[in-house]
């Protein structure tokens, strides 16, 4: 396969521009949620989705910047912040939830690999290409949810010429953890690196120490501590520490334009040092904010600074100075670019090395920049497609161009052209997002999908495009997985529900708890009921057995010409010959991942060319480095489109579809639609595309 794909690129370089850019088709490209007014204005879109936790820009190259989320994995910027990309190859944690690029050296950054539990493969990991790839140099069973303190500190003093970067890093390990699941590892230390972050040991004697922020000076190599315990600092490497000022340290900076100086934030106001940490003053300031946390100093014009005060829930209202902290000014936001809701999170900074007036930040799930000192900060995400997409993805049965999908978080969006623009509908009639599952268009005003409430899922539908909504009493079970019937647009299917009417009444249906296809030779429908595949040969009115596994069927996908079914249950799929009645257990063809592992939830057939099937899986509590597979012969050998040192796989292009969840062929163009857990919506053209 790949020997194919480097004789099609060479002949392909003596042919026209219009035959060149169609080889790029079989690569990933985004789908970013944007709306067409948006896209006129020159916003490319980056709908963003998921929790930043940390963002770190280049000293030495501030056009590389890179940014972390809690459960969606890494993002860079190669251009100032004005595009994004995700960069998670060799990246095996979810998340992210601590960032630093060495200031001499902007090709070397360090991660703390997250999620919202802990787990081994969890820790440092180490990259030397600007965050293109990644490697685990350190194991650490953290979790790290809602870790937002800068734990990572480069030791500029031991910069080495001839080896052209910073040699002794450190790191201030999580004592104190916030995980949604599991039970991590608590050692709250300091660890060291002194080979520039690839081989790390733990400090003894410094668990009163850790758990807070560090920082270097930038001259003299002293370490600075500030946590829960106080204020420290290490005149000897970190062998041993001193506590200097008593109390607990929300914030704490150090710039090299003023290396003697350090700036910490306590309960009660603003300290300065100007003796590298061996005394401090309070800064009077008449309005200091309350509960202040994620102070940054501008290394360009040490008077300017940001910082963040919790003001509660959603409610993380930055604030600015220009007059060294004498006074504060609450920042506001232009959000007009994002597609989504602004939900006001934790705040982290980061600002230019040489431009006093920019600073970048999050605002809501997504990344902003100021070009006027803080003041205000404007959506700056092109790129983040991070969205949850709940449910499996289905086209419109007549009308293949119009897709609705529902998200965990953020309610719902519809596509009537196959993607390239979108409207947000507001199915959860929530101002700030919401939760829709198994969405479905039955036509561009008819858009229904299940919601969660208090444990019970009820059908929502709106019949005029999202002005108005309806919240019925239909309980649904079964599978979050919509669908139509291929010869009648009145007959719907939701979960374990169907309408015979476009969606006015629905009935449940006992013997089938989801639709997910229909053969396109003859119309049948086929869906799961528990751990058995079936079969409708009239609209869905009855459904009767086809085959029985052992575990709850997922999904199904259906080869029209060879009558064959592919089925895929938790992590397992099937090939079931409809003519032989013979089922053939096909998983082990697929290729296994960097844990060894299998992962499938969902799969689809190219119509044109059935012998072309996708699989789609994400193993959640990790990333899969194989979430996308796809075989051209009918299942009996796989090539992973996931991006992969492992699999060689350079021509994917992109770090794209990352977690996937569901997959889709359209009829007509053939291309493949990919849902994702987190990591937003995808799409790669067919083989020889």
């Amino acid at each position: 396969m790949w020997k194919r794909r480097i004789g099609t690129t060479i002949a392909m370089l003596s042919l026209s521009f219009m035959m060149v850019t169609s080889i790029t088709a079989e690569q990933w490209i985004q789908m970013p949620l944007v709306t067409q007014l948006q896209i006129n204005g020159g916003n490319t879109g980056g709908e963003g989705g998921q929790w930043p936790q940390a963002i770190a820009i280049s000293k030495s190259d501030p056009d590389f910047l890179i940014m972390g989320t809690d459960v969606g994995g890494l993002y860079r910027s190669l251009d100032g912040g004005n595009n994004w990309e995700p960069t998670n190859k060799g990246y095996t944690p979810r998340g992210n939830s601590g960032l630093s690029i060495d200031p001499k050296n902007a090709n070397v950054v360090i991660a703390v690999g997250a999620n919202s539990g802990p787990g081994d493969h969890h820790g440092l990991y180490y990259s030397g290409d600007k965050g293109k790839s990644w490697t685990h140099v350190l194991s650490a069973n953290i979790s790290g949810y809602r870790d937002f303190r800068d734990q990572i500190a480069f030791d500029t003093s031991s910069y080495d010429p001839a080896s052209g970067f910073t040699k002794t890093i450190y790191w201030s390990r999580i004592g104190t953890e916030q995980q949604g699941w599991g039970t991590p590892t608590i050692h709250s230390r300091i660890y060291k690196s002194t080979n520039g972050g690839w081989y790390w040991y733990e400090l003894e004697n410094t668990d009163n120490y850790a758990d807070g922020i560090i920082k270097v000076h930038p001259t003299s190599g002293v370490v600075y501590s500030g946590n829960k315990n106080g204020f420290h600092r290490s005149t000897n490497g970190g062998t041993s520490f001193s506590t200097v000022l008593p109390g607990s340290v929300l914030a704490m900076d150090v710039v090299d334009s003023q290396p003697n100086n350090v700036w910490i934030t306590l309960a009660d106001g603003l300290y300065l040092s100007t003796n590298s940490g061996g005394s401090f003053a309070k800064i009077t300031s008449s309005n200091f904010p309350a509960k202040p946390y994620s102070l940054k100093v501008s290394p360009a014009n040490t008077q300017k600074m940001v910082i963040v005060s919790d003001q509660g829930a959603y409610n993380q209202v930055r604030y600015y100075t220009t007059n060294g902290g004498s006074s504060w000014t609450a920042s506001t936001y232009n959000n007009t670019g994002s597609f989504l809701p602004f939900n006001n999170r934790q705040g982290v900074f980061a600002w230019h090395p040489t431009n006093s007036n920019t600073v970048f930040s999050f605002g809501g799930d997504w990344i902003t920049k100021s070009t006027d000192s803080g003041a205000t900060y404007i959506w700056n995400n092109k790129g983040n497609t991070g969205v949850y997409v709940r449910g499996l993805l289905n086209f419109n049965v007549q009308n293949p161009n119009l897709l609705f999908v529902g998200s965990q978080d953020y309610n719902s969006a519809l596509t009537t052209n196959g993607g390239p623009s979108w409207t947000y509908v507001n199915l959860y009639q929530q101002g700030w997002g919401g939760f829709v599952f198994g969405a479905y268009a039955a036509t561009s005003s008819v858009l229904y999908g299940g919601s969660p409430e208090n444990g019970k899922t009820y059908l929502r539908i709106t019949r005029d495009g999202g002005s108005n909504v309806t919240r019925t009493n239909y309980e649904f079970g079964g599978l979050e997985v919509s669908y139509g019937d291929p010869t009648d647009s009145n007959i719907l299917f939701a979960f374990d529900h169907r309408s015979t009417d476009g969606g006015l009444t629905w009935s449940r249906m006992t013997t089938a708890k989801g639709v997910f296809t229909h053969n396109r030779s003859n119309n049948h429908l086929y869906g799961g009921n528990n751990n058995t595949v079936v079969r409708s040969t009239d609209k869905g009115a009855s459904w009767s057995t086809l085959v029985t596994l052992s575990d709850t069927v997922r999904d199904v996908a259906a080869d029209h010409l060879n009558n064959i079914l592919y089925i895929s249950t938790l992590n397992k799929l099937y090939k079931y010959n409809m003519t032989t009645n013979v089922t053939t257990d096909i998983t082990s063809n697929l290729s296994v991942d960097q844990k060894g592992n299998r992962v499938v939830k969902s799969v689809a057939v190219d119509p044109v060319d059935p012998n072309i099937i996708y699989t789609a899986g994400s193993a959640d509590w990790y990333m899969t480095d194989a979430s996308v597979q796809r075989s051209e012969d009918g299942g009996s050998t796989w090539e992973v489109l996931t991006l992969s040192d492992r699999f060689s796989n350079y021509w994917v292009g992109m770090d794209g579809g990352r977690e996937a969840t569901s997959v889709r062929v359209h009829p007509t163009t053939r291309i493949a639609y990919f849902a994702t857990g987190c990591f937003g919506l995808w799409k790669m053209g067919p083989p020889g595309s």
